[in-house]
């Protein structure tokens, strides 16, 4: 797997079928990658845009290729 951040997508539904797929909470998931879960609701409400980062991670999370 490899980076390329030109595939961000920081949509709220996007990042949710992430976790979905990860099998995880949503909790879960962001203890996984070392953050709050405070923080990971605030993307999932579209609160915050989600850093390309943090959708790597899940994405890892997920096993996506």
């Amino acid at each position: 797997m490899t980076t390329d951040s030109t595939l961000h997508n920081p949509a709220p539904e996007y990042i949710r079928w992430l976790i979905k797929a990860s099998g995880l909470t949503q909790v879960q998931a962001a203890n996984r990658i070392g953050m709050s879960p405070r923080t990971m609701r605030r993307y999932l409400a579209g609160e915050l845009v989600t850093p390309y980062l943090v959708q790597f991670a899940l994405e890892a999370l997920a096993n996506l290729p």
